[in-house]
């Protein structure tokens, strides 16, 4: 209990540092006279879209369960994403929201151990679409200094990323990579193999030979819901009036979104909108351009965990 609070505690004080320092870095009229006159049309669509892509979220859930004894309708598991939401303010970002995912989608049912396999499944595959929907766009740069410095520097990241993700979703696709993955744990002392369980985790990584058409059909989703979360930030950016592009605000988002599931800050406050600010400079935008759509987008989680505290509520 004590080492949870130091948790929470320290993510506490580091979304207060960021804070801290974009408020001393940054002009606060600046920011607030450009929310003055954010275009609120472009921002309520915004929001929409926002709305829309938990149903890509909840579509994917059902195609992993389909296999499994849990029984969860769409709707069940649209609202439990929405509550996800608004559990995820407090809970660490990524871990929070699938662990209450977890709870409430297996309530009462039976294969709980199994989803979660389809929770790291889907992580795997969410972080697979980010990644390369944040590093394929920085190829095309070829004339910005800036663009080129950073691509260099992410690059050994993106690629020791994309061989940790592509290893693991061998496991869940091919028995032979779990056999052979098996072959080599028998060869580890007992003493060690059992201290960790090696073996039972290694087997853990199947879906019950779920269905091909399902593995294409949950691979779709997660695009069409990157299609849709971009959508929406290019959004925010026109409702801003900035000028900046469809491939600037793909590679952005894609990477400010990946840095969000780093359980460091709380709600991802201050390092989102630091991000933003520090990215925005790469293009000669002012700083406070990029905290402005930090907080922008933090406006629509908060409104999603408004809807999702509700459903808590009425939750029966």
């Amino acid at each position: 209990m004590v080492k949870r609070k130091l948790k929470i505690a320290f993510k506490i004080g580091i979304s207060c540092l960021i804070v801290g320092y974009l408020c001393i870095k940054v002009d606060l009229s600046e920011i607030a006279v450009a929310l003055k006159h954010i275009n609120s049309s472009i921002y309520l669509f915004s929001t929409l879209l926002a709305f829309f892509s938990n149903f890509f979220i909840a579509g994917k859930y059902y195609l992993l369960i389909k296999e499994s004894p849990i029984n969860r309708s769409i709707f069940s598991l649209l609202k439990i994403n929405f509550i996800s939401r608004f559990y995820a303010l407090f809970l660490p970002s990524a871990l929070g929201r699938e662990f209450v995912r977890w709870i409430k989608v297996t309530a009462n049912q039976e294969g709980r151990a199994s989803f979660v396999t389809a929770i790291i499944f889907e992580r795997l595959i969410f972080l697979l679409v980010l990644l390369l929907c944040g590093s394929i766009p920085l190829l095309m740069y070829e004339s910005m200094p800036t663009i080129i410095v950073l691509r260099l520097r992410l690059q050994p990241w993106v690629i020791l990323a994309l061989v940790i993700i592509a290893a693991l979703l061998s496991f869940y696709m091919s028995d032979a990579f779990r056999s052979l993955a098996k072959s080599i744990a028998n060869r580890i002392p007992n003493r060690v193999s059992d201290k960790f369980n090696i073996i039972a985790f290694i087997e853990t990584f199947s879906l019950n030979n779920m269905k091909a058409t399902y593995y294409v059909g949950i691979i779709a989703l997660s695009l069409l819901w990157q299609i849709i979360y971009i959508g929406r930030l290019f959004a925010l950016i026109k409702a801003a009036s900035l000028p900046l592009g469809l491939i600037d605000i793909v590679w952005m988002g894609s990477l400010v979104l990946m840095l969000q599931t780093l359980p460091i800050s709380f709600a991802g406050i201050g390092l989102r909108e630091g991000v933003y600010a520090y990215l925005f400079t790469l293009y000669s935008l002012p700083p406070e351009k990029g905290v402005l759509i930090g907080i922008l987008f933090f406006s629509q989680m908060l409104i999603m965990a408004f809807v999702g505290g509700v459903l808590e509520l009425l939750d029966k």
